[in-house]
């Protein structure tokens, strides 16, 4: 395997050399061969799955391959925590995928590195299983995220909350840079290599905002520019992530700067839930006590990690900080506004708001338009209404393949005040015009199916306590086709919301 090491070679401050350490019997429980083939992964090595396992749980190199982790910082939880890094992850190296993109290979789980400080750089399989599942469904939803080639079990157990089997999960990612890693550089003064890494990022991720090559040397006049020309794209990809995650109903549940992808993937499975009943205040995570990390308050915890990428710029702006400031203060203050149009944009698509989407396809909708998506998603709060089925029952109504009965139902959740119009007419009013272009509108904004906490801790179950992954696997087959219409008789489909009042989901760690 021909890997490159294109940002450890940059500059030697960004990585540090680790080896994964040796497992006593290593066993391939999952390969992801669409993901193989997508990257064009046709060597000899992975013909064989003995040499899969071994490959992907470290145990061998390959040729070129000097395994490394990252280092970065962050903020958890609001607190700024130094040094982090990579502190059970390895890096085996870039791999240019058969479309030419180049993406990270990492191994996850694969033991101590020198950022693991107290951990012990392991993974349990359980938390190695949900990243594999959650990051093919979120693939099949449309969402930019991380992916998993595979899932070896170590044949070593790990400790918990007691001792529990381990694995090792491998992640494919468009890259690993984080908010993170640009706070570590600017938190240590390390400005040179701060620079470097800027101009790095924007040709691999973001090659259509670069001014000129020259604007990318630190010493040029224009680099200032080039720097927030960086900050703007990144805006742009955050903003399009979290509006997707919006649209699925996908609770990331740890939303630290080091957690966030510079190139706007979602990136570590850990406390991760979907939401069931519409609630923006609807928080799983264990750790997140006080709800910070919401469904309904990431946007604003996305502006706020934003904030922070800012300030890590900020000394390559200027040598003044109140200058540098001015110089990005109005990008940042521009996300709330962006993501709004954007958010709105989106949830027009989901209620088929289709005269909104063909007058105006850059804009936000009207306020009566915005007043009515208000209103509907107020009354899914208040009827505790699960969020994916209400819109697909809002599209089969659309349809006409609604029960008399189910219609009466319908029409009573979104009932509107005694002196309002029914919220369900007017709806109904604003759709009716152009039917066929509402229903195609929300049939892909709107998945049928989502992997929803019971069914995703039901499947880990069963893989953990009884070595059987035959669910995990039949449910990433119904969940590769999310907007695939069912019968209604489909186990997958029902709400679940007697598991998710008690649901608690935990750090991998």
């Amino acid at each position: 395997m021909n890997f490159k090491h294109s940002l450890r070679e940059l500059d030697p401050a960004f990585s540090e050399t680790s080896k994964p350490e040796p497992f006593s019997q290593p066993e391939l429980l999952l390969w992801n061969q669409g993901l193989a083939e997508e990257l064009g992964l046709t060597d000899k090595l992975l013909n064989h799955e003995q040499e899969r396992c071994a490959f992907f749980s470290g145990q061998k190199s390959a040729v070129n391959s000097s395994s490394y982790s990252f280092v970065y910082a962050g903020h958890q939880f609001g607190q700024f925590s130094g040094r982090l890094g990579d502190g059970r992850a390895h890096m085996l190296g870039e791999w240019t995928a058969k479309n030419g993109q180049l993406v990270d290979v990492q191994l996850k789980g694969s033991g101590r590195t020198p950022f693991s400080r107290a951990g012990d750089g392991l993974c349990a399989l359980a938390p190695a299983l949900r990243e594999y599942l959650m990051g093919e469904a979120m693939h099949a939803l449309g969402v930019p995220t991380t992916r998993s080639l595979s899932v070896v079990a170590t044949g070593d157990d790990v400790m918990r909350e007691g001792l529990v089997p381990g694995a090792v999960v491998s992640r494919v990612a468009q890259s690993h840079l984080r908010v993170g890693t640009f706070q570590w550089f600017a938190a240590t003064e390390q400005h040179e290599a701060l620079a470097k890494l800027c101009a790095y990022t924007l040709k691999r991720h973001y090659p259509s905002y670069i001014l000129s090559e020259e604007a990318l040397e630190k010493d040029h006049a224009k680099f200032p520019e080039q720097i927030l020309k960086l900050l703007d794209a990144v805006i742009d990809k955050q903003i399009e992530l979290v509006c997707h995650w919006q649209r699925v109903g996908f609770i990331h549940g740890v939303m630290n700067t080091d957690n966030c992808s510079i190139a706007g993937e979602t990136i570590d499975f850990g406390p991760c839930a979907m939401l069931g009943s519409y609630h923006p205040e609807a928080v799983y995570s264990s750790i997140d006590r006080n709800g910070r990390y919401a469904f309904g308050q990431q946007p604003s915890m996305m502006n706020w990690n934003l904030a922070r990428l800012a300030e890590s710029l900020l000394p390559l702006l200027h040598k003044d900080v109140e200058q540098a400031l001015a110089l990005c203060r109005p990008l940042i203050e521009s996300v709330p506004d962006r993501f709004d149009q954007a958010y709105y944009h989106m949830l027009a698509k989901k209620f088929g708001l289709s005269s909104f989407i063909k007058s105006t396809p850059n804009k936000t909708p009207t306020q009566s338009q915005r007043s009515l998506i208000n209103d509907m998603l107020k009354h899914m709060q208040i009827n505790e209404l699960d969020y994916t089925l209400s819109f697909r029952q809002l599209k089969r109504y659309l349809e006409g393949k609604l029960s008399e009965p189910e219609i009466a139902t319908l029409k009573q959740y979104f009932s509107g005040d005694s002196d309002k119009q029914n919220s369900l007419e007017c709806w109904l009013n604003e759709v009716s015009a152009d039917k066929n272009t509402a229903i195609s509108l929300m049939a892909v904004s709107n998945p049928e199916l989502i992997p929803r906490n019971y069914f995703v801790e039901h499947a880990l179950d069963a893989a953990v306590k009884n070595d059987d992954l035959s669910l995990i696997k039949d449910y990433m087959l119904a969940w590769s086709e999310p907007y695939k219409e069912r019968k209604d008789s489909f186990k997958l489909l029902g709400s679940k919301a007697e598991f998710d009042t008690n649901y608690r989901t935990f750090c991998g760690t």
